[in-house]
């Protein structure tokens, strides 16, 4: 290649270029010499280079409704995940100072991918679970969890017995389905049970009549049974228990300050 043609290319003059690089036509491969000290700094001698760097971009959020899903219910449907994008940008020297930048070129290394939000359009039904309980009954708290000394019922108490007269209404602590409407279990007299959406079923024993009945769907603060004292009592009461995964806990971190 002639060494006037990569003078044009760098912006010099071939006379600059001649005493560093003798030959007049350099092969492909030989290295081509163009000391920036020794150039004199006229406006004609601009020495250009390229500089290549790489910046993050930054995913997107989109939001989707979905009608499949409850108002007020969000999934995450896919993570968001930055790109990478790589920049390259010519650059002009005279003198020993920058005269010249600008992006010539940008090439993407890594596409971005955006974060997908669904977000729930349909109206929720009156019995939906919340996860969050109310209390059953709206008398005195008499027996609270745990070991207790009693003469009648259980030492090993698994629930709180709530006083009040008979005929009080007890209500559902938390929208769900009624898995059972009797008095077969041994105990507990006239029961409620509860099957809420989260898989936590709340208890509601010893009552003198019962409002719904097994398959029932039932949401919280309905009116289910009416206080009593069947079953092994002793006395009107709704004993009332949480039990997660099927083990009693203490119903008291998991209902209102009252």
């Amino acid at each position: 290649m002639a060494v006037s043609v990569i003078a044009a290319t760098f912006a010099v003059t071939s006379a600059f270029m001649l005493p560093q690089n003798p030959a007049e036509r350099i092969r492909l491969g030989e290295p081509v010499k163009i000391t920036a000290e020794v150039m004199p700094a006229t406006a004609q001698n601009t020495l250009y280079f390229e500089n290549k760097y790489e910046i993050v971009t930054p995913f997107q959020t989109l939001t989707i409704e979905d009608d499949t899903m409850f108002l007020g219910d969000t999934v995450v449907a896919t993570e968001g995940v930055d790109g990478v994008r790589q920049i390259t940008e010519r650059i002009g020297f005279r003198g020993g100072e920058e005269v010249y930048r600008a992006a010539i070129a940008s090439t993407v290394l890594v596409e971005a991918i955006d974060k997908v939000i669904l977000v729930g359009t349909n109206p929720a039904p009156r019995t939906t679970s919340y996860g969050e309980y109310h209390w059953p009954a709206e008398g005195k708290l008499e027996s609270g969890f745990g070991r207790r000394s009693v003469a009648i019922g259980s030492r090993n108490h698994q629930g709180l017995d709530i006083t009040g007269d008979k005929g009080d209404p007890i209500y559902a602590a938390d929208g769900g389905v009624v898995i059972t409407a009797d008095s077969k279990m041994s105990g507990y007299g006239n029961l409620v049970r509860i099957l809420h959406d989260n898989g936590d079923v709340t208890y509601y024993a010893h009552n003198s009549e019962l409002l719904v009945a097994e398959g029932d769907l039932v949401y919280r603060g309905q009116q289910i049974a009416e206080m009593g004292r069947t079953g092994t009592a002793s006395g009107i009461h709704c004993h009332f228990e949480l039990r997660i995964d099927e083990v009693p806990v203490d119903p008291i971190g998991y209902l209102p300050e009252r």
